[in-house]
């Protein structure tokens, strides 16, 4: 039988705050945080309200977080790392496990493009002649990785997963998968992405992005915003944790990632592969539907993407599903794209540990078509679950579930 894997460190920065602590205040409060992006300039597009975090340097002060060769987004990785492992009860500078037994596996589908950004936008204003191709060397993925394992220590496999909104949930489901295969003893793991003009107007171009707000399976909505957040989790063997006198927020039970092909942008309307991919994180953690006490939906709010998870939950769940509470919670800090996976298991993982269901917000009327689904809309609901599942499910048919449990 594989063995336990356990969640010991958390560590997240979204628009609600930084730390599990402040995390669970403002889901307990339920407050979204949407905003003007500030991060460039907004105005010129249809749609120029989004979630933003604070700066690295303010959500972790006193930390080494790289300096200025690593950009906006890697700097908050390196600080939610440092937190994470603190969390863990693990000295950052002395980890016990050997440096070839620690892993660093990260979902993102941005990665380092802030760089690009940064420097398309001076190519644009000096000209192909001067602009400064130095800051491109720190473009490419492994330059990001590099260096945060470099600073963590980390000699084992370091990886970058990119697989759409999955990414994140994707990252966690393989480093379940080496740490149960004994290929190592600690992997930090994850996922993250930047508010970026390049992904705001690609979504905007899409028509995706709402004009009222997100509301996930609201009747009438018009689409997503989108959102900044960093989810880090450090994954350890239960037994190695309770070996060196550690803690666990919570056993990642099991997972999934399936793909369908149906199209690049749209979900399939059945939902066939969201539904396998959850059938599949249910089989890997030995789970029946009926053991599952809360739902964290990808609930996106638009109006194809709601209605695909719902056929495929339906599908899965059958008649339980009118019984299991349910929320998206996207409508606190936005689409956190390839940091959604990561970021939205460490809110099922919190709501599991302090008992309570957080809310969909901003939801007035649900969905008719959605009918027999328990979409929490008029407050948080007591939580008393052993076990709860996190989807996320991204382009191109890319899908990831996870169950997490009480340890």
């Amino acid at each position: 039988m594989a063995p336990e894997v356990a969640v010991t460190g958390l560590g997240v920065v979204t628009s609600l705050g930084v730390g599990a602590e402040e995390t669970v205040a403002a889901l307990r409060r339920e407050e979204g945080r949407f905003g003007q992006i500030r991060s460039f300039d907004a105005s010129r597009y249809e749609v120029g309200r989004g979630a933003e975090a604070v700066s690295p340097e303010e959500a972790f002060p006193g930390v080494d977080l790289g300096g200025r060769r690593l950009d906006r987004a890697m700097r908050h990785v390196v600080g939610c790392i440092d937190a994470a492992l603190r969390d863990a009860g693990l000295d950052a500078a002395r980890l016990p496990q050997p440096p070839h037994r620690r892993e660093l596996l990260l979902g993102s589908t941005l990665v380092a493009m802030l760089q690009a950004e940064r420097f398309l936008r001076e190519e644009a204003r000096v000209g192909p002649d001067r602009v400064r191709y130095r800051p491109l060397a720190d473009w490419p993925v492994e330059a990001a990785l590099f260096r945060v394992a470099r600073r963590f220590g980390v000699d084992g496999m370091s990886a970058v997963v990119s697989n759409a909104c999955a990414s994140g949930s994707a990252a966690l489901a393989l480093a379940l998968d080496r740490l149960r295969a004994g290929r190592a003893d600690l992997v930090i793991a994850g996922g993250f992405d930047p508010v970026c003009e390049y992904t705001h107007a690609g979504f905007g171009s899409l028509l995706l992005l709402s004009r009222v707000g997100c509301r996930p399976f609201q009747a009438g909505r018009d689409g997503m915003l989108l959102g900044e957040g960093y989810g880090i989790l450090v994954l350890e063997r239960h037994d190695d944790v309770r070996r060196r006198g550690g803690r666990a927020h919570a056993l990642l039970q099991g997972a999934a990632a399936t793909s369908d092909g149906f199209h690049l942008t749209q979900p399939d309307p059945e939902g066939r592969g969201a539904a396998r991919c959850m059938a599949a994180a249910l089989a890997d953690a030995r789970l029946a539907p009926g053991e599952i006490g809360y739902v964290n939906l990808h609930g996106t709010a638009t109006p194809m993407n709601d209605l695909s998870e719902f056929h495929a939950l339906k599908t899965v769940f059958g008649e339980r599903l009118a019984g299991i509470p349910t929320s998206s919670t996207k409508s606190y800090f936005g689409h956190t794209l390839g940091g959604a996976g990561a970021v939205e298991a460490i809110v099922t993982i919190l709501a599991l540990e302090h008992g309570f269901a957080p809310p969909t917000l901003a939801v007035t009327e649900q969905d008719p078509q959605t009918a027999g689904l328990d979409v929490l809309m008029h407050g948080a609901r007591p939580l008393r679950a052993r076990a709860a599942l996190s989807n996320s499910f991204g382009f191109g048919g890319a899908n990831a579930s996870l169950v997490v449990a009480t340890p």
